[in-house]
């Protein structure tokens, strides 16, 4: 019996009706399914199982996503007392601290321009360094170790790298009661690709970040153009330019890790001016080349790359140009060029060096820096 509607006893609740005579067509066709969610909103038995379907597939989608994790570092605090300022003593080794990323992020693709560092669980165990870590080619030699002690000086923990004396060297900046652990030596032949990337992979391994490149290694075998060996020449170039080129190469894996990073390579004034050997002026001039190339390469990680490029310096290096009077005199020859009527130091190239590694300079990058007390300039006609 329906209810009568000006009863005010007969009221009932909205739907009521509707519910009666879904009732009536279950017992009429003879389902035994019970009243429920599906029924209630009136779903069709077939776009019910199809919302079955999406929620296993969607289920299984959500299971196989793999479970990463962000280092959250800041972009490398490349300049001295970055650690100090966050309140931690540089140099200080802790654990990085980890975050796991929103599920929306992990199927996110491989973009370069994503500065976030994704890393698997298991993989963040290792220890990271909070201080900056700048390798340095060439770092037993005069100009090497110049570099490597500005940069301990404003905070950097440095891996000095050559193909020989790079341990002793490193053991130079102890004191009596032993090595000095910010400073770490490791054999390298710049040359040979698998000893760059043992070497890389070393340096990663003991601190947990590569943040700064500095491509100091380098060659300059005395001959004229006309008494050129192709064994010279090609040595110049494999040392000078390939090796700079392969240790930028096997750095990218760490900069993309961090999202950031900085490469110095040491060219010199003759790339512009020339008056040196063919081979070592021409090696200069690719390095400039290869240099502004990297840096459009690896600008979207976050990289900047960077040429720095003294004159004359009085260290080992040009020790080779003769016996100590040629020495002396060349020294005298580029005193007279100076404007400022002066030689180069090697820190002097050292603090640029550092200028360039630090966040003061991000913006910095393709450029070629002059650290040769104006003698790359023309000489002055009077």
């Amino acid at each position: 019996m329906r209810p009568n509607p000006h009863d005010r006893g007969a009221l009932h609740e909205p739907g009521a009706e509707h519910a009666q005579g879904r009732e009536r067509d279950r017992v009429a066709t003879g389902r035994t399914e019970p009243e429920g969610l599906w029924a209630r909103h009136g779903i069709a038995p077939g776009l019910r199982w199809g919302f079955v379907a999406l929620t296993l597939v969607t289920r299984a989608a959500w299971r196989d996503v793999p479970s990463h994790f962000v280092v959250r570092t800041p972009r490398p605090s490349l300049h001295a007392g970055g650690a100090a300022r966050a309140g931690r003593p540089a140099g200080d080794g802790e654990r990085a601290r980890v975050e796991p990323l929103p599920r929306a992020v992990h199927a996110r693709g491989a973009d370069p321009r994503d500065r976030r560092v994704r890393r698997p669980g298991p993989a963040a165990g290792r220890r990271v360094v909070s201080a900056p870590v700048a390798i340095v080619t060439g770092g037993a030699g005069g100009l090497g170790t110049a570099i490597a002690r500005v940069l301990v000086g404003d905070g950097f923990r440095v891996a000095l790298l050559d193909r020989h004396g790079a341990v002793e060297a490193a053991a130079g900046f102890g004191d009596d009661r032993g090595g000095d652990d910010r400073v770490l030596g490791v054999p390298v032949d710049v040359t040979d690709e698998e000893s760059v990337r043992t070497a890389v992979g070393r340096v990663d391994a003991a601190w947990g970040r590569v943040d700064a490149l500095v491509n100091n290694a380098g060659v300059e075998p005395q001959h004229s153009v006309e008494g050129l060996e192709l064994g010279d020449w090609q040595a110049t170039l494999d040392v000078n330019l390939t090796g700079a080129a392969l240790m930028i190469k096997h750095c990218i894996p760490p900069w993309r890790r961090a999202g950031g990073g900085r490469v110095v390579s040491i060219g010199s004034r003759v790339w512009l001016g020339g008056g040196s050997t063919a081979s070592y002026s021409a090696s200069k001039a690719g390095l400039v080349g290869m240099t502004r190339a990297a840096c459009r390469e690896l600008g979207p990680l976050g990289v900047t790359a960077n040429v720095v490029a003294p004159s004359f310096l009085r260290t080992p290096f040009n020790a080779v140009k003769g016996d100590e009077e040629c020495v002396e005199a060349y020294a005298r020859r580029f005193t007279a060029a100076s404007p400022l009527g002066r030689l180069v130091e090697p820190v002097d190239v050292a603090h640029a060096v550092a200028f360039l590694l630090s966040d003061r300079a991000r913006a910095i990058t393709g450029e070629t820096l002059h650290v040769a007390a104006g003698t790359q300039l023309a000489p002055r006609i009077d």
